[in-house]
């Protein structure tokens, strides 16, 4: 696995990468908080402007263009950020390349118009986490094929089951910190899985925030 960082809030950001030994990271959620889904009201027409400011439980309207998709509006609501308990994550603490790291669950829920009651998509639009000065943390992924492997089972949490034609997902990585706690997250336009920060994206240099 690797840790991918970055700080500061702007298209000027680069992303560093500390490569980690390959661990599971898993949990055990069935016992941990239920998370509820919101109601996000009517699919907003125009998305969000960038630079907006939110508060954790808000929803953002942004356009869907990935693998294929023609705008769609989807409704992005971090939910929750919550530290987990590294002993609770399997490996972890063992691990001593995550040495110095505080583990957090970002719990995100997307929201769209399904396009029938069989519509089995699981819509996610990647946010990026960030202390509450605005510095992003990192966070987990798979060092094969560079692909993020946040399992929701390493959040401690019990997440509602997705069901096809709902139009609802809601879904939690594990977030990293070395110093000032995980307060939020940024929507940029910057995939996760990314390497450097989508310089084209309408809200590379002015980005929407949740925060605590």
């Amino acid at each position: 696995m690797r840790t991918h960082s970055r700080s500061g809030r702007t298209a000027a950001i680069s992303f560093t990468a500390v490569a980690l030994s390959t661990i599971a990271l898993t949990g055990c959620s069935a016992g941990g908080p239920e998370i509820a889904t919101i109601n996000v009201g009517k699919i907003a027409s125009e998305p969000t402007p960038p630079g907006t400011l939110l508060s954790l439980g808000d929803t953002a309207w942004v356009e869907d263009n990935a693998s294929g998709a023609t705008g769609e509006m989807v409704g992005v609501s971090v939910l929750e950020v919550n530290e987990i308990d590294p002993a609770s994550i399997e490996g972890f603490s063992a691990n001593a390349e995550f040495t110095g790291y505080t583990p957090y669950g970002v719990i995100t829920q997307y929201s769209w118009t399904p396009a029938s009651e069989v519509d089995g998509r699981k819509i996610e639009i990647d946010v990026l986490p960030i202390t509450a000065d605005g510095t992003l943390g990192g966070w987990v992924a798979n060092d094969i094929g560079n692909i993020a492997i946040g399992s929701p089972d390493a959040c401690g949490v019990k997440l509602p089951e997705f069901k096809s034609g709902s139009g609802v997902n809601v879904t939690c990585f594990v977030a990293l910190s070395k110093g000032d706690p995980i307060a939020g997250a940024i929507y940029n336009g910057t995939d996760r899985n990314a390497i450097s920060v989508d310089q084209s994206h309408p809200f590379a240099a002015d980005s929407i925030t949740w925060l605590k």
